[in-house]
């Protein structure tokens, strides 16, 4: 995992966008439909977004931490979405940077229902499941039920 650069979202994000937009939108991440609005949007605090080389597969990590709550969301962005084989790995790294790096408080993740893998890897780490939305988000032409998961600080330190 490494910090991202203007280069490396460039190569990585358009291979990204089409799969994942719906879901960005769904979570309520506003990430501009063109290529050089994307990249500036992903680099501009406070976001730290991060690309990481998982099994072959370029995927592109996100935190943004809100100053004056200091809750975290998070984002694991790929072109298929959050069902990777390493999607733990990324997923943890994350939530450390979020917590030991940036002082957060507490983290949220979305995921879709459908992302079976990727839910097991958030209880893993300790994410509570903790709303439902029903039909949120539209992707490959059909509605996914989306999950809103969280952890706090003190329960990720305790682990």
């Amino acid at each position: 995992m490494r910090l991202a650069d203007r280069a490396g979202l460039q190569a990585a994000w358009p291979g990204i966008a089409l799969p994942m937009h719906s879901y960005l939108s769904a979570c309520h991440w506003t990430v501009p439909l063109d290529l050089e609005g994307a990249v500036t949007w992903l680099l501009t605090p406070p976001r730290v977004s991060l690309i990481c080389d998982v099994r072959e597969r370029t995927v592109i990590a996100v935190v943004q931490v809100d100053a004056d709550t200091q809750m975290a969301g998070l984002a694991i962005l790929s072109p298929t979405g959050a069902e990777f084989a390493g999607f733990d790995e990324v997923l943890g790294d994350l939530v450390r940077i979020a917590i030991d790096d940036l002082a957060a408080r507490r983290c949220e993740l979305c995921l879709l229902k459908c992302w079976r893998r990727a839910r097991a890897a958030a209880a893993g780490v300790g994410f509570q499941e903790e709303a439902w939305y029903a039909g949120a988000c539209f992707l490959r032409g059909e509605w996914h039920d989306l999950l809103l998961a969280g952890l706090m600080a003190d329960e990720w330190t305790r682990r």
